[in-house]
């Protein structure tokens, strides 16, 4: 194989990887909106969990707290139907003593459960804001995919046809240049050959030597970009490859 079929090759090898890398950047920027309002209804719906775990302990909290209201309101029943027979002084004032506890215990526990009622309202009000923060989330959602849902399909199954057509190609490259192709292509964002343009290069911008761009041209040797070492084709072996493709 020829250095220029060896270059036309590994243009087509490039066009094909650009037009692979550019359908998903299409697909990563179609999807990019809904995957914004994704994370957002995430965000919620775990709240909403954070929201319910609180409620649930505020529920057992009051639970407890209405049990020990109970106990504590019939032990004093019972100091008092007590103290209300006893007649000697010291046991009567202990009982008294005894009762007056009982009744700063049930005061505390009254309070306490005062606050926790004001804080299940509280809650409920903010778990119902964020059910329905998610739920108009959720429908929004629904229609951002709905909007780019075909167009994604389309991509995809264009990605998969380059993807086939990729394969192809690498059958027919010699493996020491497609390792080689691989190697710079892995380090220089996916794309390992690079259009040379009035001694431009076009991937970097940078001017390369008369003399290099004319071995390129002669297709003397595979030549590699002194700036960004992508490898070198002209406009001519990029249009062979652009004819291939088609």
């Amino acid at each position: 194989m020829s250095v220029r079929d060896q270059l036309v090759q590994l243009a087509e090898l490039g066009l094909t990887d650009q037009n692979i890398k550019e359908l998903q950047n299409k697909q990563k920027q179609l999807s990019q909106k809904a995957k914004e309002t994704q994370l957002k209804t995430q965000v919620l719906l775990d709240e909403g969990k954070v929201l319910e775990a609180k409620n649930n302990e505020l529920v057992a909290q009051k639970r407890k707290l209405d049990s020990d209201l109970q106990t504590e309101k019939a032990n004093l029943r019972k100091w008092e139907a007590r103290a209300e027979k006893i007649r000697g002084d010291r046991e009567y004032t202990a009982l008294i003593s005894e009762i007056g506890s009982l009744k700063k215990n049930i005061f505390h526990i009254e309070n306490k459960t005062l606050e926790v009622m004001q804080e299940q309202e509280d809650l409920e009000k903010k778990w119902n804001d964020v059910k329905k923060s998610s739920s108009k989330l959720q429908k929004r959602l629904e229609e951002e995919w709905a909007l780019v849902k075909d167009d994604l399909a389309q991509i995809e199954n264009q990605i998969s046809d380059c993807a086939g057509a990729r394969l192809k190609l690498t059958e027919k490259v010699p493996a020491v240049l497609l390792k080689r192709y691989e190697q710079i292509a892995s380090k220089r964002a996916g794309l390992g050959v690079a259009l040379v343009k009035n001694e431009v290069c076009q991937a970097c911008s940078r001017m390369i030597p008369p003399e290099l761009f004319l071995r390129v041209a002669k297709c003397e040797i595979l030549e590699q970009c002194p700036s960004c070492q992508r490898i070198l084709v002209t406009e001519e072996m990029s249009y062979v490859a652009v004819v291939h493709e088609s």
